[in-house]
């Protein structure tokens, strides 16, 4: 039986962290001309911001927790691509399509899970309760992971019942309000 060796892409992965917020920096500033300047300041710039996250190690973390997520996401919507072309519609027609505010908020909100399931996992474990030291007003022993407070903290009643509310009053202006077409 064949065994894939990994080892080396953990011996690059300062490498390829470095190399991938060098790069998305100076896309972003490129792209966006947020600071008017020459590529070669703009490089500089992300030269610097790459710098900054190798040396701050829960910032390495980060950036290699959530990347694997962020692919796995994106290799998603190339196959809901390939799907929705071979099943006959056009590019324009699925361009229309993925216009939509509907699928820029669902991609957005799936992205902000990630971010927000990968900051709790790299930075959670900073609170007392989550580190293993006991908790004397809630009587905690602190032995619960992370995930599960995620998950009862998701899930609790309250939170529930504040999303339900939310999508009640979101139908409820949409349906009142007329529209402008």
């Amino acid at each position: 039986m064949a065994v894939l060796d990994i080892s080396l892409l953990k011996f690059l992965s300062p490498l390829i962290t470095f190399l991938l917020i060098w790069g998305i920096t100076y896309a972003v500033l490129e792209k966006s001309n947020i600071l008017k300047g020459t590529k070669q300041f703009h490089a500089f710039l992300g030269f610097i911001v790459a710098l900054l996250f190798s040396f701050t190690p829960k910032a390495v973390t980060l950036i290699e927790t959530v990347t694997p997520w962020i692919v796995v996401l994106f290799v998603v919507v190339i196959l809901i691509l390939v799907l929705f072309l071979a099943t006959g519609w056009t590019e324009h027609s699925f361009q229309e399509a993925m216009g939509e505010p509907v699928m820029r908020w669902t991609l957005i909100i799936i992205i902000l899970i990630i971010l927000v399931a990968s900051l709790t996992k790299v930075f959670a474990p900073i609170s007392p309760v989550a580190g293993g030291e006991t908790s004397i007003e809630n009587g905690e022993d602190g032995s619960g992971a992370v995930g599960e407070e995620i998950r009862r903290a998701v899930f609790s009643p309250k939170i529930l019942g504040a999303v339900f509310l939310l999508i009640v009053a979101a139908f409820a202006i949409r349906l009142l309000t007329p529209s402008l077409e």
